[in-house]
């Protein structure tokens, strides 16, 4: 959050945020077109997938010791797997992951990509629809990119994400008397931007990593105001979230709820390379 008037031309607030770094979710997973019973979970945008569960499924007998907390998984390839590590061995080889195995709820969960890229005669496929993934024996083998959820290759349509952060805040300033900002398409694209920097640059704030302030940034695009503000968050997945993060928030909620901004536009940009993942963007104005 960072405010300034264009009289004042001063910053008035700095940014105050604590990122959340883990969301959950739960759903279906398809062995050659056969439902499981078993769900996968979504943390940091990985989907991760239960060992035993889905690995016995598939045909491989899994034993798992508990004093090391190693499963090893037996079929065409040996793979061995310890809670905690950053990758596992399959043949003997290390492949390492961008994210360690864990244990949830008493069960035992490994990432997808990385695990389904080691087994050369299975694809992977995701359904954004249903939000389930299909595993198939004997496909083509399209592991690398499509076993990501299409949050991972930033796929969704982020505009209905922003646009759905546009109106909460309506519904937040209606519960407080407040009129309804109005949408900007100039201010969007300023707040996609900035979005767009901070995952591809991998930084989290309202300056760069060379000194550009949020004011240098807005004075740079030509936009016109007498006020103007930014909020940014990072590492949710979902507009009612991070307009919790920001309501939580009394710099941010200050924002949101001031009878001096006219005007909002709303950025998203996802990089599944990048600290948190997710990136968004408010900015306010009133001409």
């Amino acid at each position: 959050m960072n405010k300034i008037t264009k009289k004042a031309l001063s910053v008035l607030f700095a940014a105050i945020f604590i990122p959340v770094l883990a969301n959950c979710a739960y759903s279906d997973i398809y062995i050659d077109s056969q439902e499981t019973d078993t769900d996968y979970v979504i943390e940091n945008s990985r989907v991760l997938i239960p060992v035993r569960s889905i690995f016995e499924k598939m045909g491989y007998d899994v034993d798992y010791d508990e004093y090391t907390k190693t499963a090893y998984i037996f079929g065409d390839k040996v793979i061995t797997i310890r809670s905690g590590e950053t990758g596992f061995y399959c043949d003997g080889k290390w492949v390492e992951c961008d994210q360690s195995q864990k244990t949830i709820d008493g069960r035992f969960y490994i990432p997808l990509r990385k695990i389904t890229e080691a087994l050369d005669d299975y694809s992977v496929e995701w359904n954004e629809k249903t939000k389930s993934v299909y595993i198939t024996r004997g496909a083509d083998n399209k592991n690398t990119e499509e076993i990501r959820t299409s949050a991972e290759k930033n796929e969704p349509d982020n505009s209905e994400l922003e646009k759905r952060v546009f109106e909460l805040v309506n519904e937040e300033r209606a519960k407080n008397g407040l009129s309804e900002l109005k949408w900007s398409d100039e201010l969007a694209g300023f707040a996609r931007e900035h979005s767009k920097d901070m995952a591809e640059r991998n930084y989290f704030g309202h300056t760069d990593p060379q000194g550009v302030t949020f004011v240098d940034r807005i004075n740079e695009a030509n936009i016109r105001y007498s006020y103007c503000a930014e909020n940014v968050a990072a590492g949710s997945t979902t507009a009612e979230g991070v307009m919790e993060q920001w309501l939580g928030s009394s710099g941010h909620r200050a924002n949101i709820l001031s009878s001096e901004t006219e005007y909002i536009g709303v950025g998203l940009c996802y990089d599944a390379d990048s600290d948190y993942g997710y990136y968004w963007t408010q900015c306010f104005i009133k001409n």
